[in-house]
C-alpha cells in the first residue's frame, strides 16, 4: 500500500519505511520462494513479477516510494492483478499477502470480489495491517515558519474487519 496514509509517523520513521524493514526480513525468511511485488495507490503496479532472485526483491522494496500512483487505496484492484499473476505460477501452494493501513475507496473490484477470485483459483490471502493509531496524522509540509504540518488520517486507520473477511474467504473451500 503506497497511499499516502503511509506516510503516518505512528511507526517511526513512517509506515512505509517501517513496511519496508518488515518486508525484507521477511523475504530473508524464504530465500528460495519466488516472490513479486505488486504496488498500488489509486492505481496498481507490478513492480517485480515472481522471482528468486533474493538480491533483486531486496533493491526492488528498498526502490519503493510513495506518490506516483495516486493518492486512493485501491485494494481489489491489487488483489486481482495478484490473483493474475499467481495464475501463471506452476507453484502447488499459491499465497498473497496484503500489506495496507487503510480501508479501500477506489478501484473497478471491491476487496472482497478479489478474495473470492483468489478462493476460486486455491489462492490463500494473508492480510496484514500496518499502523492503526486512530489519531495518526500524515505529515503536508511546513508552514510559513517552517514546522512541520499535519492532518488526520482521510478515511481512518485499518479496516481489521475488511481485512479478517478477506483472509477468511479461502477457508471457504478448504
Amino acid at each position: 500500500d503506497l497511499s499516502r496514509s503511509m506516510m503516518a509517523e505512528d511507526l517511526k520513521p513512517n509506515r512505509v519505511e517501517a513496511a519496508k524493514q518488515k518486508i525484507k526480513d521477511f523475504v530473508a525468511l524464504f530465500p528460495k520462494d519466488r516472490i513479486g511485488i505488486i504496488i498500488f495507490a489509486e492505481k496498481v503496479f507490478t513492480m517485480l513479477p515472481l522471482s528468486t532472485d533474493l538480491d533483486l526483491i531486496l533493491k526492488m522494496v528498498d526502490q519503493v516510494k510513495i506518490g506516483p500512483l495516486g493518492d486512493g487505496t485501491n485494494i481489489g484492484d491489487a488483489l486481482a492483478l495478484g490473483v493474475g499473476r499467481l495464475l501463471q505460477s506452476q507453484a502447488k501452494s499459491k499465497v498473497l499477502i496484503l500489506l495496507t493501513d487503510g480501508v479501500s475507496n477506489v478501484g473497478m473490484l471491491t476487496p472482497l470480489q478479489a478474495a473470492e477470485m483468489a478462493s476460486e483459483n486455491k489462492i490463500k490471502i494473508y492480510t496484514v495491517g500496518i499502523g492503526g493509531d486512530k489519531d495518526a496524522r500524515i505529515p503536508i509540509g511546513p508552514n510559513l515558519f517552517g514546522t512541520q504540518r499535519y492532518q488526520m488520517i482521510p478515511g481512518g486507520s485499518v479496516d481489521e474487519k475488511s481485512l479478517k473477511e478477506i483472509a477468511r474467504i479461502y477457508r471457504d473451500w478448504e
